[in-house]
């Protein structure tokens, strides 16, 4: 067995309000052996947490209803689910605004969907969980 290999299966989160993408990358997850669970919008997001699902990475849009991806990101700083989970922006927004606030964040990527195709997208986030190079964050 490959050392660099999980023994596990990796756990995401996608959180997005464009159910579309969802399915598209709920699929996508079952061809790469993910155990992705996808939540449409923040208030989900935060229902399968209290539930006890634990990621190590979360796939964030940052255009969502009630609650925007960074808000959604503050808040799981908040309450310490990011110490050692990967955070990954995947949006629409190609505005370096936006990629230099993520950074105030500590998100580990930003990824714009125009500019990808869903398997390099997985291959990327597989890529980051390989990596074992996530620092706790401080906030």
């Amino acid at each position: 067995m490959d050392t660099q290999t999980p023994s596990t299966q990796p756990k995401m989160l996608f959180v997005d309000d464009d159910v579309f993408f969802l399915d598209l990358y709920s699929r996508k997850a079952q061809q790469y052996n993910i155990d992705m669970k996808t939540a449409n919008g923040a208030e989900e997001a935060f229902k399968k947490l209290d539930a006890g699902f634990v990621p190590d990475l979360f796939v964030v849009d940052l255009d969502m209803p009630n609650i925007t991806g960074m808000e959604f990101i503050g808040e799981l700083h908040k309450r310490g689910l990011t110490k050692t989970c990967y955070i990954v922006i995947l949006t629409n927004k190609n505005d370096s605004y936006y990629a230099e606030r993520s950074k105030e964040y500590m998100v580990d990527r930003y990824i714009v969907k125009a500019t990808r195709v869903p398997s390099e997208v997985m291959e990327e986030l597989l890529d980051l969980l390989k990596s074992g190079k996530k620092t706790p964050a401080v906030v």
